[in-house]
């Protein structure tokens, strides 16, 4: 009788270098689907301005600049709002509207056109309401991204 010994099957030298070739190719696309994913993914870079206490409801906009982005923030008392301080125009040059206190409205001094405190359009030739900013409120404290400009109304 003879016996069979079972001995471990010997790999070669192709086989080794096929199959270390496949995991370096398989690390390598899950490598790169990761970064793909990572890539699209939305960034939302919040930019903290205050307290929502520093910001009181107010008839009078609060003038700031936070990363060199020139802004006006509303607290109507039912939202906060972070206005864009460009006049929303169609023509290709750019205008910065301004707050003006005896009539309380916004206006821009290059067209005329006038704003409410709320962004509401008053008065023409601007076509639709000011741009803004997404704010958002968390543990009491004002959050704008810079990155999200909401187009105005028409």
């Amino acid at each position: 009788m003879t016996q069979l010994t079972s001995q471990p099957a010997k790999i070669n030298r192709r086989e080794l270098l096929m199959t270390s070739f496949m995991a370096t190719a398989v690390l390598l696309a899950i490598t790169l689907i990761a970064a793909l994913i990572w890539l699209l993914l939305p960034y939302q870079q919040l930019t903290i301005v205050g307290d929502v206490a520093d910001f009181p409801p107010s008839d009078q906009p609060y003038r700031s600049n936070y990363t060199d982005t020139p802004v006006f923030i509303v607290n109507t008392g039912d939202e906060i709002l972070a206005f864009s301080k460009r006049t929303p125009r169609p023509e290709p040059w750019d205008c910065i509207y301004a707050w003006v206190p005896a009539n309380s409205e916004f206006t821009d001094p290059c067209s005329g056109s006038k704003f409410a405190l709320d962004g509401t359009l008053l008065e023409g030739p601007a076509e639709r309401s000011p741009d803004r900013y997404e704010v958002r409120v968390q543990n009491g404290r004002i959050q704008i991204n810079f990155d999200k400009l909401i187009l105005g109304q028409p």
